[in-house]
């Protein structure tokens, strides 16, 4: 049991998964953002806005991880992109229709349910990011 918990403890607590969580806290925080002020101005419906706002950060994302993250590793560099790009528009979509589903569903404010949205997906995606892809 406690060889179990030392190698959860392992796989959570090292310099990768901070480097996760300040770069989750910087789309998060551009989510939210985002959404707060959409939802003050009514400028777009929720359902576009979200779906404009997963554009914008899977492009930054996109741009970020194949000029820094994937020549780190230069072995099997388009392997591990492929992999990074499925992984990443799987949980954009999953990320998509939960914040929808939260707002519409339950008439909740947008912002509040991309905070909800964002700590599920979060630590779902640090873990397949981190056996999946980066293996």
């Amino acid at each position: 049991m406690l060889n179990k918990l030392e190698k959860l403890r392992q796989f959570f607590i090292n310099k990768e998964f901070v480097l996760v969580i300040l770069g989750g806290t910087f789309f998060f925080s551009l989510k939210f953002l985002f959404m707060l002020l959409n939802d003050t101005i009514k400028f777009l419906p929720v359902t576009v806005a979200y779906l404009v706002c997963h554009a914008i950060l899977f492009s930054i994302s996109w741009v970020y991880h194949k000029s820094v993250s994937f020549h780190k590793h230069t072995k099997n560099q388009n392997g591990q992109f492929m992999r990074y790009t499925k992984v990443a528009s799987l949980f954009k979509i999953a990320d998509y229709f939960l914040v929808i589903g939260l707002t519409l569903t339950f008439n909740m404010q947008s912002f509040y349910a991309v905070i909800v949205a964002s700590a599920i997906i979060f630590l779902i995606r640090f873990a397949l990011l981190k056996s999946y892809v980066f293996r």
